[in-house]
Order: structure tokens, then sequence, then C-alpha cells
């Protein structure tokens, strides 16, 4: 909510990447998950690459749907401040990750638009 009053667009998606990437990485990761890791909780590799899949494809959509030029200087930028939120998702487990998510990818989505 702290993102609103500055551009709906930002809340949005970052409730987006906090309800689609970390709701699917969760349950791919728990379906179909083969190699886990540990940190603060048990997590998967296949749930990680769908986090950081679903959460590059956001970003990207919000980017272009807010019609800023997307050249190469922008698909780094995705790429790296996608990275940023899935070792941040995956360094936290038992719902911790739900505010640092919400934060950083509201943040991440006002630098990037």
């Amino acid at each position: 909510m702290l993102y609103w009053p500055i551009n709906p667009l930002i809340y949005q998606g970052a409730a987006l990447i906090l309800a689609l990437s970390d709701g699917l990485a969760g349950l791919i990761g728990q379906q179909f998950g083969r190699w886990s890791y540990y940190i603060t909780g048990h997590k998967t590799a296949e749930g990680s690459f769908v986090f950081f899949s679903a959460t590059f494809l956001i970003l990207s959509g919000l980017r272009f749907y807010n019609q800023n030029p997307f050249g190469l200087s922008a698909l780094v930028s995705i790429t790296v401040t996608t990275l940023l939120l899935t070792l941040v998702e995956g360094s936290l487990s038992k719902g911790w990750d739900n505010l640092p998510i919400s934060l950083l990818g509201g943040l991440a989505i006002l630098l990037l638009i």
C-alpha cells in the first residue's frame, strides 16, 4: 500500500510478484522439486526457477505496459533485479519472505518504470 499513492501500477506489480511468482514457486517446488536447499527452511531449485521466470515476465510486462524503452540496459536491469528478488525469496521461508518481496518488488518496479 506504500506505493499506491506514487503509482497504482507499482502496487499491482508488487502484489503480482508476491501472489503469482511466490505462489507458483511454492506449488511447483512442492510438486516437482527434486533439488532441495536449506537456508532458513526448505526450498527447491525448481521453485526458485519458477519464481525467477514469473518475476522476470512480470517486470518485463510492466516496463512494456508503461511504454518505457526496452533495450539491452533495461534487459540487464530487469535480470539483475529479478535475480536479487529470487535470492531474497530463496533465503527466507515460512512466510518471512512475504514482506521483503513486496517491499523490494515495489521498489524494483519503481526504479524500472
